[in-house]
Formats: structure tokens, C-alpha cells, sequence
């Protein structure tokens, strides 16, 4: 398994290599057409037993979908530009990266429902969980975090609308990880003993020998450790995400993750990516999809200083976890508040900015 990550990874970097040579040359005009995933692979077949001979070794339907995705990995960045989104380039891949994966064809899976699975060229597995659907398998994909193997089997399934009446407010936060606009809040909670340990072992890490075997060792133990954290992470955040996605419509900021975690901001940065807000919207995304809701996102600007009550919005209405209106005195906890200001925003559709600005005039004519 670890040999076919190898050589998806390796036929990627040939392959972007390729591109990048082939696209210099249709901007100097010597070349009729942009490269694509096609020409690609017809050049790879004429000379692959000659630069990689040992690919004969492997499954070849796992390394030439490679192509195709490399392909969609170039869309979405000349979409991006022309949305004027922050998208990276393809980048080249290293076989020393912990984490690594290939793709498994419908040809290579042989079902045996509901005790395991053949992959070809791994043999039969045994299944953690039942089928819960009957659908047909389009494809599947294997991948290694560092310490397991996994595998995720992608079905065509058409999923039961589940989705429940009205809307809600999603506010995503350091302290609380989410909170909605019910009165809900969900924490990923910080260990502090396994962080002081992962401190431990990543000190200890950064005085091995790199690619000797006690290096490894010592990787393998941190990898445990991360792996733990991120487990207890994402459960919690499964779980939540789940309830969420069944409301019509969802309504999140749009926050801006880069900003948020930027350097000087050391002790935000951490609690904020200790939540996972990116994350959250994912998950979001797709099982809304799933559900029949739909996730909207709203400007984010002044949602944690409006007061639900009166509609005042102001700088010194929050203090920390605690919301209280300079104007009425209403009192409410921070993110929640935020949470039903996100839902207003976008039941209502009214500009926070426009409303500020509103009454900052109405403060300077003295009215």
C-alpha cells in the first residue's frame, strides 16, 4: 500500500512537471492546446517503462486517475482567480509526507456484504461498520494519517430528505467551538496533559537524527498523540454538524480563517484552530446537501455587538463571554448572542454596517 502511494505520488510530480512544460510552451505559441488530463496520459504511456519501470509492480488504476486529478486541481485555480478567491497552485509532492493516499477503481472492489471487502492487490477486509443503504460502489480511496490505514468507499446514493422546519444561526468561536442561535453551545475541549506531552515528545523529535529509526519511533509516538486529539475533535464535531444539518437553512459568518489565526495573535490562533472552523462549514456543506437544507453565509461585521433586544450596536456591548447592552442592560451569553444575530442577518437580510453607521450619525447630530 504504501508502494502505490509512492507511485500515485510519483506519477503526480511527473505529471505537473509535464504540465507546467507543456503550458510555457502554448503561452510562447508553440503549442495549439492547453495541456489537459488527456495528453497527459498519452504521454506518460509512451514513456513510463523507461523513467518508471517499477510501476509495473503496482495497480496502474490507481496512479492514472492521478491525472484527472490533477486536472481539477488546475480548474479550481483558474477559477479561483477569476472569482478573486485565494486559491494555491498544484504544489510537488514528497513521499517523505506523513500523510498519503491513492484511488481505488469500482474493477478493483469485489463486495461481500455485510462481513468484508476485496480490494485487488490488498486482499479481503473486515468491515467496522454495516452497510447502512443499498447503493452501488463508484469508487473508493485508501489513505494513511502516519498511523492507520483507512479506506472510504464513495456510493451512488440519493440520501432521504430529513430536514426540519425554520432556520438557525451557526456563530463559530475560540472559546465555544459552535453556537446556535437555540441557545446551543458545543466545546472541543483542550487536554491539557496530552498537549504538555506533545509538547514532550515534539522536543524530543527535534533532536533525532532524521531518517534514522529512532526518529521514526519517535514519530510514530507523537502521530498517536496528534491522532488522539484529532479524533476527539472531529466526534464532537460530527455530532453537532449532524443536528445542524437538519434545519432548512443555516445560516454561518463569513469568516475570514487566515486573518483570524496570523501571526501576533498566538493565543487566538490556537483556540481558534483548536475549534476547526473551517472544518465546521465543511462538514456543514456536504450534509446539508444531504438533508435538503441549504448553508448561507452572512457578512460577519457587527454580529457580536448587536443587541438582540434593542438593536444597539456597540463596541462595549461584549466583554468577553458576557454580552450586556450599553443601551437596555439586556445580558446574554456572548456567542449565542452572536449566533441569533447571524440568524437576523440573515432572515432579514439587514446591513449591520449601514445600521452602525446609522447610529453613530444619529449620536454626532444629537438627536
Amino acid at each position: 500500500m504504501l508502494q502505490t502511494c509512492n507511485a500515485s505520488i510519483k506519477v503526480w510530480n511527473w505529471a505537473l512537471a509535464a504540465w507546467n512544460k507543456q503550458y510555457d510552451e502554448y503561452k510562447e505559441g508553440n503549442r495549439d492546446k492547453k495541456p489537459n488530463a488527456s495528453s497527459l496520459s498519452k504521454e506518460f504511456t509512451n514513456v513510463w517503462r523507461s523513467e518508471i519501470p517499477w510501476l509495473v509492480e503496482v495497480q496502474a488504476k490507481s496512479y492514472r486517475e492521478t491525472f484527472r486529478n490533477l486536472n481539477s486541481a488546475w480548474a479550481n485555480f483558474f477559477r479561483g482567480l477569476k472569482q478573486g478567491r485565494k486559491v494555491g497552485s498544484p504544489q510537488f509532492k514528497s513521499v517523505k509526507d506523513r500523510r498519503k493516499s491513492f484511488y481505488v477503481h469500482n474493477q478493483q472492489i469485489k463486495e461481500d456484504w455485510p462481513n468484508r471487502i476485496h480490494i485487488a492487490g490488498i486482499g479481503w477486509l473486515k468491515l467496522r461498520r454495516d452497510r447502512r443503504f443499498g447503493a452501488n460502489i463508484v469508487a473508493g480511496r485508501v489513505s494513511y494519517d502516519g498511523l492507520r490505514w483507512h479506506l472510504s468507499l464513495q456510493f451512488d446514493y440519493t440520501p432521504k430528505r430529513i430536514c426540519k422546519q425554520g432556520a438557525i444561526g451557526v456563530d463559530r468561536g475560540g472559546v465555544n467551538s459552535i453556537a446556535d442561535s437555540n441557545g446551543n453551545l458545543v466545546q472541543v475541549p483542550i487536554d491539557r496533559k496530552i498537549e504538555n506531552r506533545i509538547k514532550r515528545h515534539q522536543r524530543k523529535l527535534s533532536r533525532k537524527k532524521k531518517g534514522s529509526n529512532n526518529y521514526k519511533k519517535q514519530r510514530s509516538r507523537l502521530a498517536k498523540l496528534l491522532r488522539r486529539v484529532a479524533d476527539k475533535r472531529e466526534n464532537i464535531i460530527h455530532a453537532a454538524t449532524k443536528d445542524l444539518a437538519q434545519y432548512e437553512a443555516i445560516f454561518i459568518e463569513d469568516l475570514d480563517i487566515q486573518k483570524m489565526t496570523k501571526k501576533g495573535k498566538k493565543s487566538i490562533s490556537k483556540s481558534v484552530l483548536n475549534s476547526a472552523p473551517f472544518e465546521i462549514e465543511r462538514q456543514l456543506g456536504y450534509k446539508s446537501s444531504w438533508s435538503g437544507s441549504e448553508l448561507l453565509k452572512v457578512p460577519s461585521y457587527y454580529t457580536s455587538q448587536r443587541c438582540n433586544e434593542c438593536g444597539h450596536i456597540c463596541e462595549q456591548n461584549r466583554h468577553g463571554q458576557i454580552f450586556e447592552c450599553v443601551m437596555c442592560g439586556f445580558q446574554e451569553n456572548a456567542d449565542i448572542s452572536a449566533a441569533r444575530n447571524i440568524l437576523h442577518v440573515g432572515i432579514s437580510g439587514e446591513d449591520l454596517t449601514e445600521t452602525f453607521n446609522q447610529q453613530e450619525l444619529t449620536c454626532q447630530s444629537g438627536v
